[in-house]
Parts: structure tokens; C-alpha cells; sequence
């Protein structure tokens, strides 16, 4: 009888682990049913924060670009003002193409090694900075440069002031190298002929000179 109740005893305690196996298992199976859509939020989930943060960064990257443009062209509009103002004083009637006028003068004179104070004085000693002005030699624009040297600097329309600007900064880079730097003789050699013999360009171009100077002190 007592072998008899032991072997009770063991079956009742190995169906009584097998049910709690069965039961565990059947947890775990509806554990895993209602994880499986709950996993599948969380991966979607990581993907779309991955995928804002890559936008974020690429906004940010076109923030900090246009940033960046922004504080060139205000560097550019600070470097360009004064000068489209004492361009403007000389000739009013520009108005706001006075500004166009100014990034001609600003990038000739920087291409060129010319100071731009110099070039503004020039131009209205030639023409009061009128753009299309036309000198009785056939002179053009705004720095009056004669047609044969304007076509020596490879220029191709007299009609374009933004040509004969830049051919007139280019032209008086090159007396300003004759001359040395000398600003009075470069003046005068503009005026009379690169060529001239210094001394003949500064007596007959001393009342041109004197008038440059002024608007430059201006």
C-alpha cells in the first residue's frame, strides 16, 4: 500500500509540473501574440525617428547655407552702399541703378589693383558718372575711353557702360603702373595718353588732375 501511494504521490507531482509547463507555455505564446504588433510599432517607430532626424540634419545644413549666403550679401551690400552714395551725389538720376553701378566699380577695381576712391573721383571728373556719355573724340562711358583703346582692351560693344567701365579701370591700372603709383601722373597720362612723356602729360592735364584730386579729397 505504501509503494502504491508514493507512485500516486509522484504522478500527481509530475501532472502538476507539466501543468504549470502547459500553462507557461500558453503564456508565452499569448505573451509573443500580443508582443508581435507591439514589436512591429517599435521598429516603425525607430525607423521614423531615423528618418526625421536624417531630414533634421539636412534642414539644419540648409539653415546654416543659407545662413551663410545671407551674411555674404549683407557683407556685399555693406562694401557696395557707400560707394553707390558717392556715385549717386555725382549724378542723382541713377537711383537705385546706382548700386548695379557700384558692383562694377567695387569688382573692377579689385580685379585690376585700383582703389576704388580713385575710380569714383575719375568717373566724375570724365562724365559726372553718366553712363552712356559720349565725349567729342568718340569718347564712351562713364571713364570717356576712346574706341581704339577701348577695342585694344578687348571690348566689344561702346554701347555697354559696363564695358567701357571696365575697360576704363583696366586702362587706368596700367597708367597707374607707368606712373609707378603715382596717382597725379597716372591721372594725367589717363587724360592725355599713356604714352606722353610725364612732364607734357602733367602740364597739359593739370586742370583735370587738380579736379580729380578734389573729388577724391570729397
Amino acid at each position: 500500500m505504501k509503494l502504491g501511494y508514493e507512485h500516486k504521490t509522484i504522478v500527481a507531482q509530475a501532472l502538476f509540473v507539466l501543468g504549470l509547463v502547459a500553462a507557461f507555455a500558453g503564456g508565452m505564446a499569448y505573451g509573443q501574440m500580443i508582443m508581435a504588433p507591439l514589436q512591429d510599432s517599435i521598429t516603425e517607430a525607430k525607423e521614423t525617428i531615423r528618418t526625421l532626424m536624417a531630414e533634421t540634419q539636412v534642414l539644419s545644413e540648409r539653415i546654416a547655407a543659407l545662413e551663410a549666403e545671407f551674411q555674404a550679401l549683407s557683407s556685399r551690400l555693406d562694401a557696395l552702399l557707400p560707394v553707390a552714395q558717392r556715385i549717386s551725389r555725382w549724378n542723382p538720376g541713377l537711383g537705385p541703378e546706382a548700386l548695379g553701378v557700384a558692383a562694377v566699380v567695387v569688382d573692377a577695381a579689385a580685379t585690376y589693383g585700383v582703389p576704388v576712391d580713385l575710380v569714383i573721383a575719375l568717373g566724375a571728373a570724365e562724365s559726372d558718372w553718366r553712363l552712356n556719355a559720349r565725349g567729342r573724340a568718340g569718347e564712351r562711358g562713364p571713364l570717356q575711353v576712346l574706341p581704339d583703346t577701348f577695342r585694344l582692351l578687348g571690348g566689344t560693344d561702346l554701347n555697354d557702360w559696363r564695358q567701357t567701365l571696365r575697360a576704363g579701370v583696366r586702362y587706368l591700372s596700367m597708367t597707374l603702373e607707368r606712373a609707378r603709383g603715382d596717382v597725379e601722373l597716372a591721372v594725367a597720362l589717363y587724360n592725355s595718353g599713356i604714352n606722353r612723356q610725364p612732364a607734357v602729360a602733367l602740364r597739359v592735364s593739370a586742370r583735370h588732375v587738380r579736379r580729380v584730386l578734389v573729388n577724391m579729397e570729397g
